[in-house]
C-alpha cells in the first residue's frame, strides 16, 4: 500500500511537473508571439512615419518650387514694368523736346 501510494504521489508529481512545463512552454510561445506582434507594429509605425515625412518633405519641396516660380514671375513683371516706365519717360522727354523746337 505504501509503495502504491508512493507511486501515485510520484505519478501526480510527474503529471504536475508536465503540466507546469506545458504551461511554461505555452506562456513562452505566447510571449514570443506577443513580442513579434509588437515588433511588427513598431516597424509598421516607423514605416508610416517615414512615409509621412517623405510626403511632407515632398510637399515642402513643391511649395518651395512654387514660391521660387512666383518670385521669378514677379521679378520678370517688375523688370517689364520698369522698362515700360522708362520708355514712357523717354517718349515724354522726346515730346517735350520736340515741342520746344
Amino acid at each position: 500500500l505504501r509503495a502504491s501510494a508512493h507511486i501515485d504521489r510520484q505519478s501526480n508529481t510527474d503529471d504536475e511537473l508536465q503540466q507546469r512545463r506545458r504551461k511554461q512552454r505555452d506562456q513562452t510561445d505566447n510571449d514570443k508571439r506577443m513580442k513579434e506582434s509588437i515588433r511588427q507594429q513598431r516597424d509598421a509605425a516607423k514605416d508610416l512615419r517615414a512615409s509621412a515625412h517623405i510626403d511632407r518633405q515632398s510637399n515642402t519641396d513643391d511649395e518651395l518650387q512654387q514660391r521660387r516660380r512666383k518670385q521669378r514671375d514677379q521679378t520678370d513683371n517688375d523688370k517689364r514694368m520698369k522698362e515700360s516706365i522708362k520708355q514712357q519717360r523717354d517718349a515724354a522727354k522726346d515730346l517735350r523736346a520736340s515741342a520746344h523746337i
